[in-house]
């Protein structure tokens, strides 16, 4: 088995993914909340120091500078340093404690927008003045903003108001002669109390435990993938592999095989107490057992239907050479049918154009005879000198309309002996050639009209004149004798009903269509699901083969290498229609 598909991985991968996801979730975040967390205890701590201020200036002003005015000659000014006898100002002390306290890493300001001419060249800066505004309008709020010092250092400035909070500091700072605003008022925002805290070392702090952390985990994590290795491996793995083994082993193929296998041992071979893959292979090594019987035996089944399957395809061969001898019969019969079936037709053409003959060349017979006779009895009165003008006269009007009789009767006779000829010759040749379509089934229409001539069913041929092919005529002659056939007997019931038959014809791009229609009785749902196999008919002991629509569709498809489609409802007639591909006429 490669590492890479073993299921080792897919318990490591996703452990290793959340470990991951835990490292990167801990860079991303630690940092962030141990900054949040300092910029916390940095405003924390400043609004803490600011009212230390608070209570020390307070002081200051109440216990100190009110005594020392009240009961000394003390003065009280922002220039204690050069003048002995003097104290400073409660301002004054909180500039000169912050000064301390910046040695400390705390920065204190103490500013406002009218300063004392001592400090009067001090310029606020962009977050004073903003935190003067804001101050201002706000005086209960703090105004805080994390920045980057000159040093590139991280600073949290902490801007909180310092009010006029007692009547005496709003009299000093109104009375003051170095004071810049003289009408304050108690509550006023006098100035600002801002801390700044630099927070760069508790940031690296927390970026260095966030690295720590993620190191400590990736160290977790290498010891999770080694742990969870082993243990697969000795506790899956191993005995997996030997298992896979014996199933190997099991589903040889070879009939040495069986019953020869050498079970391999597992950890526990010999324990009592499985675990769940040694409890599997027991019951797996039981299993084989039972297996080694049954192929035993199915061995000897298969060797038995091995025997019955040569035989059974010896009997096979034998069958198939029956059927392959009994197909060539049947496809022999199918042509000597189908032969049978074109002989037939020719027979009933010979018989209806034999016995249409008869009556023009009977109607000349007689007509020759009396002309025959007329001619003697004229030529005896000729030699006789008994003929009168009025007997030559009739003589001669009667010899006339015997010539035109024999004439009319002959040209009949004739034109149905061309078209029996044209289409008798056509079925027996099989060859293809040049046809007017619309001409040749006017032929073919014509040694049909003794069959139809005497039925009340007019056949119309609306071809187009100007459909030139070169085709099997013989085809096209034979379909059409079917249909007109089908219809004679099927649809109009054996020409005893009146009805009409139409051919017509359309013409696409690759294709000439030959339209047959009738307005018969139509043929019902049930037959039409049979109408173009073999030897089906509805007229069976009446006359009809079956073969009829068959020999069409042979035609057509075989011969014509065209198709047929066909549609009709009970009561509706029939259309067919016979697409014929176009083909240049030689």
């Amino acid at each position: 088995m490669q590492v890479r598909k073993s299921l080792v991985w897919r318990i490591i991968f996703p452990v290793l993914f959340a470990m991951v996801l835990l490292v990167m979730a801990i860079l991303y975040y630690l940092p962030q909340v141990l900054t949040q967390q300092a910029i916390d205890d940095a405003q924390q701590r400043a609004e803490e120091t600011v009212e230390e201020f608070k209570r020390l200036r307070r002081y200051y002003t109440e216990n100190v500078v009110s005594e020392v005015l009240l009961h000394s000659d003390i003065d009280v000014t922002i220039d204690h340093k050069n003048n002995p006898k003097s104290i400073p100002l409660p301002a004054t002390m909180v500039h000169e404690l912050s000064e301390q306290y910046s040695q400390t890493g705390t920065l204190i300001k103490l500013y406002s927008s009218y300063p004392f001419p001592n400090r009067a060249e001090r310029q606020l800066d962009e977050f004073a003045n903003q935190a003067w505004h804001h101050l201002n309008e706000n005086p209960e709020s703090e105004y805080i903003k994390v920045l980057k010092n000159k040093q590139g250092e991280t600073v949290v400035r902490v801007a909180i108001a310092d009010k006029l909070v007692a009547e005496a500091c709003v009299q000093c700072h109104n009375h003051h002669p170095f004071s810049p605003k003289v009408d304050w008022k108690l509550g006023d925002v006098r100035g600002i109390l801002e801390v700044d805290s630099i927070i760069q070392p508790a940031i690296k702090s927390g970026e260095a435990i966030g690295i720590k952390l993620a190191l400590m985990i990736c160290t977790v994590i290498v010891f999770l993938v080694m742990l969870i290795y082993l243990i697969h491996h000795y506790l899956f793995q191993v005995p997996l592999h030997r298992l896979a083994m014996l199933l190997e082993g099991s589903t040889h193929q070879g009939e040495d095989v069986v019953g020869e296998l050498e079970y391999p041992s597992l950890i526990y071979p010999d324990n009592h107490e499985h675990d769940e893959i040694s409890f599997l292979y027991h019951k797996f090594s039981q299993q084989h057992e039972r297996l080694d019987a049954n192929a035993k035996a199915m061995r000897e089944y298969q060797e038995k239907l091995e025997a019955e399957v040569k035989l059974n395809e010896q009997l096979l061969e034998e069958r198939e050479t029956e059927l392959s001898e009994t197909q060539d019969q049947l496809d022999a019969t199918q042509k000597e049918l189908l032969q049978s079936e074109k002989l037939s037709a020719l027979k009933r053409l010979v018989s209806s154009i034999g016995h249409e003959v008869s009556t023009p060349l009977g109607v000349s017979r007689t007509a020759s005879s009396y002309l025959i006779e007329e001619s003697d009895v004229v030529l005896s009165s000729f030699q006789n000198n008994t003929m009168t003008k009025s007997q030559f006269e009739k003589y001669l009007t009667d010899s006339r309309e015997a010539g035109e009789l024999l004439t009319t009767n002959l040209t009949r006779a004739h034109e149905l002996m061309l078209a029996f000829k044209e289409v008798a010759v056509d079925q027996i040749s099989e060859q293809k050639r040049d046809i007017n379509l619309r001409d040749y089934i006017q032929d073919v229409l014509l040694s049909l009209k003794p069959t139809y001539k005497n039925a009340p069913v007019e056949v119309r041929n609306n071809i187009a004149p100007e459909i030139e092919l070169n085709v099997d005529a013989g085809a096209i002659a034979q379909i059409v004798t079917n249909l007109i056939t089908n219809s004679l007997m099927h649809g109009f019931k054996d020409a005893m009903i009146a009805g009409t038959i139409v051919l017509s014809s359309e013409t696409t791009t690759d294709e000439y269509i030959l339209i047959y229609m009738d307005d018969g009785k139509g043929i019902s749902a049930e037959v039409q699901q049979h109408v173009f196999e073999q030897f089906y008919t509805t007229r069976k002991g009446s006359g009809g083969t079956g073969m009829g629509m068959y020999i069409i569709q042979e035609l057509v498809k075989e011969r014509l290498l065209g198709n047929i489609k066909f549609n009709s409802d009970e009561g509706e007639g029939i259309n067919i229609r016979i697409a014929l591909p176009k083909s240049p006429v030689a």
